[in-house]
């Protein structure tokens, strides 16, 4: 028993006013610096919410531009960073943990690692690793035309791995938590349950004018995974993206999917009026 208790070493003030830091290096989690990088990853997750489905979908069929390939480089360094920092970060002991007060923190780096690799880590895992990246680097070499074409399709279907990424998504409740009993404030955080009422509303309509958008491409992210005969047939068929169009302000006709990107992002409301 003296064993166990060894190794689950509570910290020295659990107080949320100081700044006491855990015994080996251990963070802990309730300090103002670590409850600062939660808030950042936390920001990210929501930014990287918002600009995946962009990418994904209204530039599917264009090459990453500068900003495509440092928002993913960003994001990976900082998903990567919080990784490392979750293997150092002392946990709450629950209930079922023996011989620990349920709400002290155990400190013990391998009781640690435990639970986060049953917990969060193969959500954390899978949705930082640059998954596409890593297969058109395997993908880069020469071969022959069939085996480049069946490298192609696996490049195509890696991309789907990034929306791996939305599951980072399902952290945020546990790290508000956090950093709502730090605040303490009840009008702040009320503000606060407002304003994400009012981010979740535009969180939809982003998501719908994305996947509106989607479906109404000839060629998406999932019509590449289709052989060739079936994304010819799809091709062929009407798409609202792709119809000529007339209106009395433009005397020309015009398509969707001709238009500026900013203007299409509009097109999933401008639909119903024309």
């Amino acid at each position: 028993m003296k064993r166990h208790m060894d190794v689950n070493v509570p910290c020295k003030d659990l107080n949320f006013e100081t700044e006491a830091t855990c015994p080996y290096g251990v963070l802990n989690p309730h300090v103002s610096g670590k409850l600062a990088w939660d808030f950042i990853v936390m920001f990210l997750v929501l930014m990287d919410a918002t600009v995946l489905p962009f990418q994904l979908t209204f530039k599917g069929n264009q090459d990453e531009d500068s900003f495509d390939m440092a928002w993913l480089w960003i994001t990976t360094l900082v998903f990567g960073i919080d990784v490392v920092m979750s293997f150092n970060t002392a946990v709450e002991a629950t209930e079922k943990d023996l011989y620990v007060a349920p709400g002290k923190l155990i400190t013990s780096r391998a009781i640690i690692a435990k639970k986060y690799i049953r917990g969060w880590f193969a959500i954390d895992f899978g949705s930082t690793v640059p998954w596409s990246q890593i297969a058109e680097a395997m993908t880069a070499g020469e071969g022959s035309s069939s085996q480049l074409t069946r490298l192609t399709k696996v490049v195509k279907f890696v991309r789907l791995l990034r929306l791996m990424r939305m599951l980072r998504l399902a952290k945020l409740g546990a790290i508000w938590e956090r950093i709502e009993a730090r605040i303490g404030s009840i009008f702040f955080v009320q503000c606060v349950a407002l304003i994400r009422v009012l981010l979740v509303v535009i969180g939809i309509c982003h998501w719908n004018a994305c996947i509106f958008w989607l479906v109404g491409l000839n060629r998406n992210l999932f019509t590449e995974l289709m052989s060739d005969e079936a994304q010819a047939e799809y091709a062929a068929g009407p798409h609202w993206t792709t119809v000529w169009r007339m209106t009395e302000a433009q005397a020309d006709a015009w398509r969707w999917v001709d238009r500026p990107l900013s203007e299409c992002y509009a097109a999933w409301q401008r639909f119903h009026e024309i």
